[in-house]
């Protein structure tokens, strides 16, 4: 039987393994942790509820690049409204956000969360988490959690780049859906990245 994979915004063929005595599920085409793996850390858990309000974010800071003005609108509203972050700095390409990225370490902080369009013009959200975790190996920084949008299904090759930037994930920005509908897959996406093993909810 398929299941539907947030990541992917679609049903998908199920991998199956095991993970000690714990048997998962796993989506075929982006690896995402569908069932199976450890209990999510109440006190570390991603707030789903827009009325908890962004007094109450689990994440200081979300760094996000994204081209389309529509989607970067939407996208850092849906981060407040759900509860995700308190602060989040947008930019409009990879470029705009390394400035930014930069300006932080030096200053002795760090997002806890950055979020890539993969296509974008001057400098491509690839090309922008490389260099994120060159700097953050330079300055001692922990690598912060990314997660990339793109309008493609996730193949090999894109897998091999969500392994190299791990911990990193992959949203289908594209896929079939309302926008209470993204939302709902945003924030599942989100809890596995930040909750690495977290069951969905």
């Amino acid at each position: 039987n398929r299941v539907f994979c947030p990541a992917c915004g679609m049903n998908v063929e199920p991998a199956l393994g095991m993970e000690g005595d714990i048997r998962t599920v796993s989506c075929s085409l982006c690896d995402l942790l569908l069932d199976g793996g450890g209990p999510a850390p109440a006190a570390a858990a991603v707030p789903t509820d827009a009325a908890t309000g962004a007094a109450n974010a689990a994440l200081e800071t979300v760094m996000a690049a994204e081209d389309t003005d529509g989607i970067r609108k939407m996208l850092v509203r849906l981060l407040g409204e759900k509860g995700i972050a308190r602060n989040v700095i947008a930019a409009a390409n990879g470029e705009e956000l390394l400035v930014h990225h930069h300006q932080y370490l030096a200053a002795g902080k760090a997002p806890q969360l950055v979020i890539l369009d993969v296509n974008m013009p001057i400098l491509n959200g690839i090309n922008t988490a490389i260099a994120i975790r060159a700097a953050e190996r330079a300055w001692g920084a922990a690598p912060a959690p990314i997660l990339f949008f793109t309008s493609t299904l996730c193949d090999e090759t894109f897998k091999r780049v969500l392994q190299f930037t791990a911990p990193a994930k992959y949203l289908n920005k594209g896929a079939e859906g309302t926008p209470e509908q993204f939302a709902s897959r945003l924030v599942e996406v989100l809890q596995r990245l930040l909750i690495p093993g977290a069951k969905p909810s």
